[in-house]
């Protein structure tokens, strides 16, 4: 089998490549950068893959030759969402950025035989609920994939749905991956809350959807491997409230104060990025548990 990755030398993008590394027989990886010497610099990082690259002009420049080796898909690229304030200009910015990555793996196919494309989104695409839900009760091709009128682009929520409402064009049998919030002591969000000041007005009993980097990629793997097609949620098996996670990066206890959560709201209008802390999903990986997937990290506070 030979994987083509989208969006390598991000924080999950790096995870998965170490993943394929350590297989008895490491794999072919191809992967696509907006810069050579990001290639390069994962060739040197990972010298156990059998790992080439194509930068995003070059494939447009010159395809490359046909392949019939089996292929899969993953799409992890795109902008950093947590890089800069989440505004609806910045929303356009971002969806455009993944677009033109989804349509340079579009054309990638031409040259590929692809057995199975997985698009990975935000978790943030599933209804908010403080009642536990699990994805075996999304059916095995995901809604968004036959939708005929994506969502107006309001936040990260509506972006995520548009780009797998342009992945369903893609031609090749699809997982839909719902990311959680993905925990390490590198991830730029867990180093952007630890130097926050000290917190005292959030309220902190909502449930954010986490899990480890190491189990994100290690979930990945084990869906490509099974082929698993349909909509696929990665959640660790204990829930992580947003007060237990600002305690174990040293922030006070967060009282719970109703008033804060209509403040966050209206916030949340002029910085997307705040919906974090509105999130409240107690969602179940009921997909990758009955096919026998082991989280490492249980509880993914333990990973930073």
């Amino acid at each position: 089998m030979r994987y083509v990755i989208a969006g390598a030398s991000g924080l999950i993008g790096r995870a998965l490549l170490a993943e394929l590394a350590a297989v008895a027989q490491p794999p072919d990886v191809m992967v696509l950068s907006q810069s050579a010497a990001t290639i390069q610099e994962l060739q040197l990082d990972f010298p156990a893959l059998k790992l080439s690259g194509l930068t995003y002009a070059t494939l447009q420049s010159a395809p490359p030759p046909p392949n019939t080796d089996p292929t899969i898909m993953f799409n992890l690229a795109g902008e950093n969402i947590g890089a800069k304030r989440v505004t609806k200009q910045r929303l356009q910015v971002l969806l455009h950025s993944r677009m033109k990555v989804l349509a340079a793996l579009q054309q990638l196919t031409a040259s590929c035989k692809v057995h199975l494309f997985i698009q990975a989104s935000a978790i943030a695409a599933l209804p908010d609920s403080d009642i536990e839900q699990s994805d075996a009760a999304q059916p095995n091709t995901s809604a968004v994939f036959t939708r005929t009128a994506p969502p107006r682009l309001n936040n990260l929520s509506d972006m995520a749905l548009k780009l797998e409402s342009a992945a369903a064009n893609f031609g090749a049998p699809q997982l839909c991956v719902r990311l959680p919030l993905a925990l390490s002591p590198q991830a730029p969000l867990v180093q952007k809350l630890r130097r926050l000041p000290p917190l005292f007005i959030l309220d902190g009993s909502n449930y954010i959807p986490a899990a480890s980097v190491r189990d994100c990629a290690r979930a990945l793997c084990f869906a490509a491997q099974l082929q698993l097609n349909g909509t696929l949620t990665i959640n660790a098996p204990h829930y992580v409230t947003l007060q237990e996670l600002m305690m174990k990066l040293g922030h006070p206890k967060l009282p719970a104060l109703p008033l804060c959560r209509t403040l966050l709201n209206l916030g949340s209008k002029v910085d997307g990025r705040l919906t974090l802390f509105l999130e409240n999903k107690k969602l179940k990986s009921a997909q990758l548990l009955q096919r026998g997937f082991t989280f490492l990290d249980e509880d993914p506070l333990q990973a930073i």
